[in-house]
């Protein structure tokens, strides 16, 4: 997996501008919630870490599944302090983009594959962004999977309400964080996920079948085609035929 840019960002300032900056959700909001779950995963005075809640939202076209997994870090210190944390993407991820809060530089690759955040925060909370790009398939439902580096109290699936996208997951519960809760999203969720637990999304209801019944269309078209130049040549050999009969 490399490193490089992508139609990403036009994704993910469509999904900052309908969930951070919208009055109804708005970044401040979402930071201080995030502030809240920091807390109450016990990062204390004088101590920097990630919060507890963990979403990824979810978008698709007819051949890529897009995606943000948004995520904060709370730094609870008097002055700037460095903070270094693995990051997790879907394990079938094909490309992914720093975003809201982050620099390209901010993430790296270790000798393992394994991408992780190196980066300098302020005090307070600083919410992040990363974006990520998975191949869909064709034909058929699809599926990612999640690995997380380190145990989650809160994971979150989301996808548009209007989009006609279904996720599921036997882990999961339906539902979705209170930030989202304003009825344009819809998801699930799952608590207490300890370290390298597999978590299986299965993804439903991306038009792929638009593009199925043009290739079809176009298939048949084509039959069609052949047919109706295969009977004009008949006929023609045919009339042929009759007409030198006549003339002997």
């Amino acid at each position: 997996m490399h490193q490089r840019r992508t139609p990403l960002a036009c994704l993910t300032k469509l999904v900052l501008a309908a969930i951070l900056f919208s009055s109804s959700f708005s970044a401040r909001v979402f930071a201080q919630a995030l502030d809240h779950a920091a807390t109450s995963a016990d990062v204390g005075e004088g101590e920097i870490g990630l919060s507890f809640r963990h979403i990824v939202i979810l978008q698709a076209d007819l051949t890529n599944i897009w995606g943000t997994y948004f995520f904060a870090v709370t730094n609870k210190t008097s002055g700037n302090k460095n903070f270094k944390t693995s990051i997790m993407l879907p394990r079938e991820s094909v490309d992914f983009k720093a975003q809201d809060g982050l620099e390209d530089q901010d993430l790296r690759l270790d000798e393992n594959g394994q991408l992780y955040l190196d980066k300098e925060f302020p005090p307070g909370v600083s919410l992040l962004g990363v974006s990520f790009q998975v191949k869909a398939d064709k034909v058929g439902n699809d599926s990612i999977s999640f690995s997380p580096p380190f145990d989650l109290q809160e994971f979150s699936v989301a996808v548009p309400s209007r989009s006609g996208i279904q996720v599921q997951g036997e882990q999961f519960k339906e539902g979705v964080p209170p930030m989202l809760a304003d009825g344009r999203y819809k998801g699930m969720q799952v608590s207490d996920v300890k370290k390298d637990q597999i978590l299986q999304i299965h993804i439903s209801g991306i038009p792929k079948d638009r593009m199925l019944l043009w290739v079809v269309g176009v298939i048949f078209t084509v039959i069609m085609a052949l047919v109706s130049i295969g009977l004009t040549m008949k006929t023609r050999v045919t009339g042929g035929s009759e007409a030198e009969d006549q003339i002997i």
